[in-house]
């Protein structure tokens, strides 16, 4: 009989957020990325505009000005519900950071974490990504099966047996505008490559 291993919980539903705060937050991006379009985040190797600038005191402020004070309370009332679900005792947390990723044809994103990008005590834990712009045809977020992600790939001396192995190569994917997925940090993601014009524009946090 074959059993699932290691199954890991998200949360992904539809967000349900009001007209006039996804509108204000598309006309802030749009904003911003028509002032740094030209900007691409010096430690990512992947092609991407992003608000992300990373930790550390080389931050340039009006590259990530958005203001997501209307947002948070939505981002808090998701989590809530997640760590309900995955019976999580009653904690403290912040949100520590958002920042946009903007796509066009030709943008991607490599296979990531989101475990080692903060510097600090505060380590990240879980992860969200908000679905701000999205259309039939686009990229979606990929989490590839990790216990045989890299044995299934160029990485292994075993590929001849394990590229014949479809479930050891699988992957999960996630994308629908107003739609907001949460998972724990440590889970390998990534968006393949874009092939329509776009814009595609997600929030993560």
């Amino acid at each position: 009989m074959i059993e699932n291993l290691f199954a890991t919980p998200v949360w992904y539903t539809k967000l349900n957020l009001p007209e006039e705060i996804r509108a204000d937050l598309l006309m802030q991006v749009e904003k911003n990325y028509q002032t740094h379009k030209e900007y691409i985040h010096p430690k990512w190797p992947c092609v991407i505009h992003t608000s992300h600038q990373g930790s550390g005191g080389d931050c340039d402020d009006e590259i990530n000005n958005l203001n997501y004070q209307k947002f948070l309370p939505y981002l808090h009332r998701e989590y809530g519900k997640y760590s309900k679900q995955i019976e999580l005792p009653a904690h403290d947390y912040q949100i520590q950071e958002c920042w946009y990723n903007y796509y066009t044809r030709g943008s991607n994103q490599e296979n990531h974490t989101h475990l080692a990008h903060r510097e600090g005590p505060f380590k990240s834990i879980f992860s969200g990504i908000y679905f701000l712009k999205m259309k039939p045809g686009d990229s979606q977020v990929q989490f590839p099966n990790e216990n045989g992600f890299r044995y299934a790939s160029y990485a292994s001396n075993y590929y001849d047996m394990y590229k014949y192995m479809e479930c050891m190569r699988e992957y999960a994917a996630y994308g629908e505008e107003d739609y907001i997925l949460l998972f724990p940090s440590f889970s390998q993601h990534r968006v393949t490559t874009q092939k329509t014009d776009g814009p595609r524009i997600t929030i993560s946090f």
